[in-house]
């Protein structure tokens, strides 16, 4: 018994709270990677657009600040490491898109909010395919409910990782997560009317929009007399 419960103290908690810790930065800085690594337009869209959210979380920042309502109030736990976003390293700790300098409040949570932009994103990009997912058949159709679930999931167990640690009160965690998904939301239509389709095609499927809306087949096959 004394075994498991430092195994979980020591190893999978420790790992979790870090993984935790860096994700805001991590899922913003790789996304860029994958971006420049596969020459992807896409993949690009995706990350200006996480860069773009950013200016959205600093102003919800400043102006819940000015509300001074009691549940956005930052508490001790909300400076401590734990609840910190940003790499641990003493190089590397100012180093990040969320800075804690001068927090006002805390609302919105970092790792909850930009969670909820790219869940939001990922869903309503992979939705906007679904006919020609549907099209290519049902090992290509379960892509979006999977990605759904899984991501929903992830957002389930970060929420309550930062309400046990008393980073976040619930209703932090709740509106930072409804915020995220809206926002997430409309950076897809946004890129969707700027760019068009191919900007969000995440999955690099065929986009082959004209036949499917019609009911028409995919692939012509000739018939040998």
């Amino acid at each position: 018994m004394e075994a498991a419960k430092g195994f979980f103290q020591n190893y999978l908690k420790t790992t979790a709270g870090e993984t935790i810790r860096i994700l805001p930065d991590t899922l913003i800085f790789m996304s860029g990677f994958f971006a420049l690594l596969t020459s992807s337009l896409p993949q690009a869209v995706l990350f200006v657009s996480l860069l773009e959210s950013l200016v959205g979380f600093h102003a919800l920042q400043k102006l819940s600040g000015l509300f001074n309502l009691t549940y956005v109030k930052p508490s001790n736990e909300t400076f401590s490491a734990m609840c910190r976003s940003g790499f641990r390293s003493a190089s590397l700790s100012d180093v990040s898109f969320f800075g804690y300098g001068g927090l006002e409040s805390a609302f919105p949570s970092a790792p909850l909010y930009i969670l909820s932009v790219a869940a939001a994103y990922i869903f309503t990009s992979i939705q906007n395919h679904v006919k020609e997912l549907e099209a290519l058949g049902p090992q290509y159709a379960s892509r979006f409910y999977i990605s759904v679930f899984t991501l929903l999931i992830l957002l389930f167990v970060v929420g309550s990782y930062r309400m046990y640690n008393s980073c976040d009160s619930l209703g932090v965690v709740v509106f930072s997560i409804f915020i995220g998904l809206l926002v997430g939301t409309l950076l897809v239509y946004q890129n969707l009317k700027l760019f068009g389709p191919d900007s969000i095609n995440l999955l690099s499927i065929p986009l082959l929009r004209d036949r499917t809306v019609k009911g028409e087949k995919i692939y012509a096959c000739t018939q040998r007399s």
